[in-house]
């Protein structure tokens, strides 16, 4: 028989290699470990469907909606990981996921506004989208132009991120808001308050940039060319609730000169609005 040290004599073996102390995952590794949901998207026309896998991580930390509805398939022991949004536009829906992926969520403003309007000066609109900046887009001239996708509609955007219950994506839309409309010629805002109005409810932040734009506009002497003024003629007869609101907002002392673009935080704070879908 092998001889062996009694238990109490036996010297413990020292490691060659000290331990090494558990490292913290990284943020993407932490999402790497998270449960993936598959999200498909329908538009309201039923013509368009797109799905994506988001990790259920992401969702819940930047949609309430989401993230209750997570909460409610957990507790109930369900194992369905397919979630359905219906009437959405599938490439309004892509921005909120890019906006998820990408790492700097903040969209940057300029610390001052343009200068008068008499330096107005229309640009080329026949190639069928929004000219690219009107003399307010000197407000950003030393920054980097905003992204053509969030440029086309970032009103809609901002909707969707109410929706969702998506503060974050929602006040990143609505610099996009500030930026696009505030830059461009006011034909383009008058355009789409209308549509805001009727995907809005009353007191909604969108509506009070759109009711400050346009008083900022009309101070500003932006508003001088004629087809512009029959634009917001236009508007007044066939938007009522903006009527009043406007008349609403021209009670309060100097508001109305001010660009919107110094007035950020008033388009950021929370709030609950019924969207009609």
């Amino acid at each position: 028989m092998v001889p062996t040290l009694s238990t109490r004599n036996r010297k413990r073996k020292r490691s060659s290699t000290p331990p090494t102390p558990t490292t913290p995952l990284s943020y993407v590794e932490q999402l790497s470990q998270s449960e993936d949901y598959h999200i498909r998207v329908t538009s309201p026309d039923l013509l368009t469907t797109e799905a994506w896998d988001l990790p259920s991580a992401l969702l819940s930390r930047y949609s309430t909606s989401f993230g209750t509805l997570i909460r409610q398939l957990r507790a109930s022991n369900s194992d369905s990981r397919r979630l359905l949004l219906r009437n959405t536009d599938p490439a309004l829906f892509t921005l909120f996921v890019n906006f998820l992926f990408q790492e700097n969520k903040a969209c940057p403003l300029p610390p001052r506004t343009a200068g008068a309007a008499s330096d107005f000066e229309e640009s080329d609109a026949s190639v069928g989208r929004r000219p690219q900046r009107s003399i307010y887009s000197r407000c950003w001239e030393d920054e980097e132009p905003v992204p053509r996708d969030w440029e086309s509609a970032p009103e809609k955007a901002w909707v969707l991120g109410v929706r969702l219950g998506a503060k974050e994506s929602r006040d990143y839309a609505m610099g996009f808001v500030i930026r696009t409309y505030v830059g461009s010629l006011p034909r383009y805002l008058i355009g789409v308050i209308p549509w805001a109005y009727e995907n809005t409810g009353e007191g909604s932040l969108l509506r009070k940039f759109c009711v400050d734009a346009v008083a900022w506009f009309i101070g500003d002497g932006g508003i001088r060319e004629e087809y512009e003024q029959d634009a917001l003629a236009e508007l007044v007869d066939g938007c009522p609730d903006f009527v009043m609101e406007s008349m609403a907002a021209m009670g309060a002392a100097g508001r109305r000169n001010m660009c919107p673009v110094e007035r950020m935080g008033r388009y950021l704070t929370p709030e609950t609005i019924v969207v009609q879908d």
